[in-house]
């Protein structure tokens, strides 16, 4: 289903908002109706929950107060931040670089939210992801590691490349191929 299509349930035509409104009306402890609800809304949209009107990055809160260890949500809330905006959630503000890192402490290897991280990112930015400071640097190679198959021999052979400068054949079949760090 589009963010435009309807669905049709006993006779009548619900939008994606009306149908998570409906089962967080269920089941307001229900983590994923709130982030999906949180992704079903644009912009400065507002949504009637209950008796509160929430925007999207409330919807998001909601969700990670339901489970705060839930990546999705972190790393959405970080896209839908803005500038120097930050989204409260437990008991302090988040800014986006923070939820990228928090959703990165959980999910080291999410590719995607190390690719979001680095693009929020200046030049001369650090933030701590789990033990080490990391850079936009940092970042975007780790979102390319994160996407690299260590069992593909190819693309394999190009993570130890770009950390170390060395070119170098894994089998016999890649002799002769150079492999340049970027």
């Amino acid at each position: 289903m589009t963010s435009t299509e309807n669905v049709r349930v006993a006779s009548r035509d619900w939008t994606k908002k009306e149908c998570f409104v409906e089962a967080l009306r269920i089941d307001p402890n229900w983590g994923m109706a709130w982030c999906n609800l949180g992704v079903a809304m644009t912009g400065t949209e507002t949504v009637r929950v209950g008796s509160r009107d929430l925007k999207g990055k409330e919807c998001f809160a909601e969700a990670l107060r339901m489970d705060p260890n839930y990546t999705k949500a972190w790393c959405i809330l970080g896209v839908v931040l803005t500038g120097t905006e930050t989204a409260a959630v437990g008991s302090r503000d988040w800014s986006r670089k923070e939820c990228f890192a928090e959703a990165l402490r959980i999910d080291h290897d999410c590719g995607k939210t190390w690719r979001q991280l680095g693009a929020a990112m200046t030049g001369v930015d650090t933030i701590r992801v789990g033990s080490r400071n990391v850079n936009k640097r940092d970042c975007l190679f780790e979102a390319l590691r994160a996407l690299i198959d260590p069992n593909d021999h190819l693309l394999g052979a190009i993570s130890p490349a770009i950390t170390t400068g060395k070119t170098y054949a894994r089998t016999k079949e890649q002799e002769g191929r150079v492999l340049r760090p970027f």
